[in-house]
């Protein structure tokens, strides 16, 4: 299997990680990312990376790589970056150790992606824990993701500047619902008291990082064989389907006068100086409008507000996304957007 590339240079640690006892316990954590998800299908690994692609085995093995990298083996609860630094620190350079540290310490989560600035930064919503937040600069994968993609990852906290490891899960609009409902539930399990608080859920994600890997293998499947999932909707029942609606600037306009228009829209919250949530009227006791075989997906303030679309205002274009054909539709309702 190959192996991912990251920004920083971890092939001593890797070539480490061949040696006893780590290459056991890696070993034992690659079949903990993947063999519950052939168990499910009956598949053999390599017939499930026939039908999801070959390209995908590097970053999977990066998942498991980099979970076995934040675990104290028993019984005396060595670990292998420690180890690593240790025996071997003093080959590498300060940024390489100091990544390696940071990267120990991380826990994968469920992030909504926003403000996307490609080839620099992107804003990270944490979907599993209640935290702030999180502008993260990032390259490679800031080309492809667009806002409100759901993706797993690893946020890594350098010295203060934020980034994300090499190991990224793109997960679609359902496979995400699954996750959250899947951590839900064995937060319900583990805990005694009504709630978790932030110290213990970063405890219960430690020990989470095969729950990623399996549920997106399984969503990536069932994306793969059409008909083994329902189709998504969103809370007013349409057909989910991302649509991006792009008005360029008329000459004349200036930018900054029409950010204070945006601001003072009190359907508009600001995210950012150039990016807004569109807030939808909240209906007391509503549901989502699912449909039999099809499948919820909404999208909420941290307060529970149901947000409409996105806003963003990029250069001489004001851009508009929303999650289905007949929000598109309407993107002017009562003429509030029409100036």
């Amino acid at each position: 299997m190959s192996r991912s590339k990251s920004a920083h240079d971890l092939s001593g640690l890797m070539k480490y990680a061949d040696r006893a006892p780590w290459d056991e316990a890696l070993a034992e954590m690659l079949s903990a990312h993947l063999d519950p998800a052939s168990e499910a299908t009956g598949l053999e690994p390599d017939a499930i990376f026939e039908i999801i692609g070959d390209h995908w085995q590097g970053p999977l093995w990066g998942c498991a790589f980099e979970d076995l990298l934040t675990q104290e083996l028993e019984p005396d609860g060595r670990n292998l970056v420690d180890d690593y630094l240790k025996r071997r620190g003093w080959n590498e350079k300060a940024p390489n150790k100091a990544y390696m540290r940071a990267l120990r310490d991380t826990v994968m989560s469920l992030y909504e992606v926003s403000e996307v600035v490609p080839g620099q930064s992107m804003t990270l919503r944490d979907l599993l824990r209640d935290v702030a937040p999180v502008t993260v600069r990032e390259h490679g994968a800031t080309q492809t993701l667009v806002n409100w993609d759901k993706i797993a990852a690893r946020v890594v906290d350098v010295n203060g500047r934020h980034g994300i490891s090499g190991a990224l899960l793109p997960f679609s609009a359902e496979g995400a619902v699954r996750v959250v409902d899947a951590f839900s539930r064995l937060a319900d399990e583990t805990q005694d008291t009504a709630e978790l608080d932030p110290s213990d859920r970063d405890a219960l994600l430690g020990a989470s990082g095969p729950m990623f890997t399996n549920m997106w293998l399984l969503d990536c499947l069932g994306k793969a064989m059409p008909g083994s999932a329902p189709d998504m909707v969103n809370a007013d029942g349409d057909d989910l389907v991302f649509h991006r609606i792009v008005f360029p600037l008329a000459k004349g306009v200036v930018g900054k006068s029409l950010i204070r228009r945006l601001n003072a829209a009190q359907w508009l919250e600001p995210a950012s100086d150039s990016f807004w949530n569109w807030l939808a009227p909240a209906t007391k006791n509503k549901k989502p409008q699912a449909t039999k075989g099809k499948r919820a997906f909404v999208t909420t303030m941290d307060d529970g507000t149901p947000v409409f679309a996105n806003v963003e205002l990029a250069g001489r274009k004001l851009i508009v996304e929303v999650n289905s054909a007949a929000r598109a539709e309407r993107n002017y309702p009562d003429g509030r957007m029409a100036w």
